[in-house]
This record gives C-alpha cells, sequence and structure tokens, in this order.
C-alpha cells in the first residue's frame, strides 16, 4: 500500500447506494456542498466497485467520509 498523502491532498469520499435500506436522498445537494471544502470522490456503490486495493486507497487518503452506514442488524 503506498504512503498517505499528505493532508492538503486529501480528498473527501461521498458514499452513493440505492440497492439497500439505508442512503441519502439528496446526494447531489451534498456533494456540491462538500465540494467547497476540496476535492470529492465518489463511491457509487450502484456500480462496479474499485478494487479492494483501489478502495483502501480512497478510504486511506479520505479527510472526510460521508454516506450512510451500519451493522446490518435487523
Amino acid at each position: 500500500m503506498p504512503p498517505s498523502v499528505p493532508y492538503e491532498e486529501k480528498h473527501i469520499v461521498l458514499i452513493r447506494r440505492h440497492k439497500k435500506r439505508r442512503w441519502i436522498n439528496n446526494t447531489d445537494e451534498i456533494e456540491q456542498i462538500a465540494r467547497k471544502f476540496g476535492k470529492v470522490e465518489m463511491f457509487d456503490a450502484t456500480k462496479e466497485l474499485p478494487s479492494a486495493r483501489e478502495t483502501a486507497i480512497m478510504f486511506k487518503n479520505a479527510k472526510i467520509i460521508i454516506g450512510m452506514f451500519g451493522a446490518g442488524i435487523f
């Protein structure tokens, strides 16, 4: 795994999901707001997912991660 990038080069990860129980309805609006604070990389779970290595690097170099998540417990 490559070393982390300097903080100034870190980005914001916005997770987009539609097929599960949890999702954000106004992802486009949140993306516009997030862009005011830096570069935004979209982790779009509705499309083909990147490799585990690419995903790990994306999250490792994020300063903020925005998205719905949980343990999946009913």
